[in-house]
């Protein structure tokens, strides 16, 4: 290894070989422990294994190789004492790419272990890191309790913590939570300027993952918020010109301009980025986040048309993301099911998914809050309950109008509209479709525009309009 580092230093290919490197010293640190009791040179041999090993999972992250990552982590974390530093920095890591592939219970435990750890030996700097990263698995994880305060509270406590410390990758971590916990109650504007701090701290970090990933929350804020479609398109393909080093970023921003594309009646390069980006992610081994693309893929194809496509694509993805455990992405997209579902003409059946997701939706996620409620209420009313049917979708409309969520607005005035006119109420009915088809034309989906214009033409014009 020694010789090693001195060709590559020489040849300035250092990193290139550092894994291989790293296994090298592992294995000399396991045969001097299988030896007898390790001395202070054996236990620097694993510390100097542990560093490489380390760099070498910090790699793998950023390019999406989750699994190799968590293979690395593991290593690097085994090879030194239980409350040294250098272990006690990959745990955070290591449960953060635990969590990427699903498996929240292991994410959890190490996750707490390091913030317990770092408790006992004083590391505010690690504990901070830790507790971050343990939000973001509640979160996804669907564990019970106010997430949305919780974190926001954890961000504040760990910026104050961190900020004295000039600690730009944890301080990243802390602005991207920020920034999520906005973007998750739909205070898209909010969001982007926490984005911005994320964005600033990753840079000055050098963490080109982080970097990448806060297009991603940019990107995000672009589909459901006030952005015009021609606008989104474009800023869309920034962020995917701006990221081609991260795949994983790429693919599901590729997935979410399909869906604007489609509003803008480009069906056939919907399709074909939405299986570009989905069939990377499942190269990837991203099991969750190509399953989230489900939304993404219906959402198109509600668009286009093709319902029975939607209905086994979104069947599939969500049936994975609850056996996984997940619950986050799991309650958005079983509600996009059952409009589906709903728009397929079996309500019984439309009626129970919106059951499951409003039981695993978090009590600030606007968007699965809102969608249950807009999916359900036409249900309700073709089963006769017009009164419950209507309070349903005006709780959801008055959710829309409380965030910066056009696309979910429009919806529930749409569903209004067919609650009213289920009722017999056509006058208001039409009002609510010409509303529906105001709100799409502004953010430029103009098929759904199209759409609500002729749901108004085509309902009687008795009655006098507001």
């Amino acid at each position: 290894v020694r010789w090693g580092d001195k060709v590559n230093a020489d040849r300035d290919r250092a990193l290139e070989f550092e894994e291989i490197l790293g296994y090298h010293l592992e294995q000399a640190h396991r045969y001097l422990s299988e030896l007898g009791p390790l001395d202070e040179a054996g236990m620097a041999v694993g510390l100097d294994a542990a560093t490489r090993l380390t760099r070498a999972g910090r790699r793998a992250f950023a390019r999406a190789d989750f699994h190799a990552a968590v293979n690395l982590f593991e290593r690097a974390a085994a090879l030194a004492p239980t409350l040294h530093e250098a272990r006690l920095s990959v745990l955070p890591e290591l449960g953060e790419a635990l969590f990427e592939l699903g498996d929240f219970a292991r994410a959890r435990a190490i996750i707490d272990e390091a913030v317990d750890a770092a408790q006992r030996i004083g590391e505010t700097r690690l504990a901070a890191s830790a507790r971050l990263r343990r939000m973001f698995v509640r979160l996804y994880g669907g564990e019970p309790g106010d997430w949305g305060s919780e974190a926001l509270r954890a961000a504040e406590e760990a910026i104050t913590v961190l900020q004295p410390l000039q600690a730009h990758d944890e301080l990243a971590i802390a602005w991207r939570l920020t920034a999520l916990v906005h973007g998750v109650a739909g205070r898209y504007a909010q969001a982007n300027g926490a984005t911005l701090h994320y964005m600033e701290h990753a840079r000055r970090a050098g963490n080109k993952r982080l970097l990448a990933r806060s297009g991603l929350g940019l990107a995000n804020g672009l589909l459901p918020g006030p952005t015009p479609v021609p606008e989104g398109i474009a800023q869309c393909q920034r962020i995917i010109a701006e990221v081609q080093h991260d795949r994983h970023v790429q693919s599901i921003v590729t997935c979410i301009v399909a869906q604007l594309h489609a509003m803008n009646g480009e069906f056939d390069t919907a399709r074909t980025l939405y299986r570009r980006g989905r069939a990377v992610l499942r190269e990837l081994g991203k099991g969750i986040v190509a399953a989230q693309t489900g939304v993404d893929l219906a959402r198109v194809e509600l668009l286009a048309g093709d319902l029975e496509l939607a209905e086994r694509e979104a069947r599939a993805d969500a049936e994975y993301l609850s056996q996984t455990g997940e619950s986050y992405f799991y309650s958005t997209l079983t509600a996009v099911l059952a409009r589906v579902v709903r728009a397929r003409g079996r309500d019984s059946e439309a009626l129970a998914l919106t059951a499951a997701a409003q039981q695993a939706a978090a009590a600030d996620d606007v968007d699965a809050q809102i969608q249950w409620r807009s999916v359900r209420a036409p249900i309700l009313a073709r089963s006769g309950d017009l009164a419950a049917a209507e309070a349903l979708v005006r709780e959801a409309l008055q959710l829309a109008e409380g965030a910066e969520v056009p696309l979910l607005l429009a919806e529930a005035h749409h569903d209004l509209a067919e609650v009213l006119a289920i009722a017999g109420r056509d006058a208001e009915a039409r009002c609510e479709y010409v509303r529906a088809a105001e709100i799409w034309q502004a953010k430029g989906d103009r098929v759904s525009a199209q759409r609500a214009r002729r749901s108004a033409d085509a309902a009687p014009a008795s009655g006098q309009l507001e």
